[in-house]
């Protein structure tokens, strides 16, 4: 099983099609483009959602949710082994606020170490809080879905 929390897709395609060849079970939380800090970001969100829902159709084992929390933390934990976070930055860009991630350190660990276990007991926190409260998206058997436009 693997657990992700994500900003958007634009960095973790080669991960999310690793993990489907490899069957895994995904619950993938994703930013809900809606609440974006801005309108580029929208459409990047919007569009990484458009691409999945051709990409995974009929791929049952990806469960996509929108959280609208403000993006704080970053991880992804694959298996009960791997745990790897890292946090959102938000900065002031051409008059623009924007959410920073895809640059920013991430922490790779052994979930079995004593640390390990520490990042993930607080990854699973953060993850199961943001999945109680998110929207499912409709990803396996979806027509693709319109990009807004500001």
């Amino acid at each position: 099983m693997a657990y992700l929390i994500e900003y958007s897709t634009a960095t973790i395609r080669p991960l999310l099609e690793k993990l489907r060849e490899k069957n895994f079970s995904i619950n993938l939380l994703l930013f809900d483009p809606e609440f974006a800090v801005s309108d580029e970001q929208r459409g990047s969100i919007a569009h990484g959602l458009s691409t999945m829902r051709q990409d995974f159709k009929g791929y049952e084992k990806l469960t996509v949710k929108r959280y609208r929390t403000p993006a704080s933390l970053r991880g992804r934990r694959i298996g009960d082994d791997l745990i790897n976070v890292g946090w959102y930055t938000y900065d002031l860009r051409d008059e623009e606020v924007c959410v920073r991630g895809h640059n920013n350190t991430m922490l790779l660990a052994d979930a079995q170490t004593a640390q390990g276990r520490k990042l993930r007991a607080m990854f699973d926190r953060t993850f199961d809080a943001l999945w109680r409260d998110a929207e499912p998206v409709a990803i396996a058997s979806a027509a693709p879905m319109a990009i807004p436009r500001a």
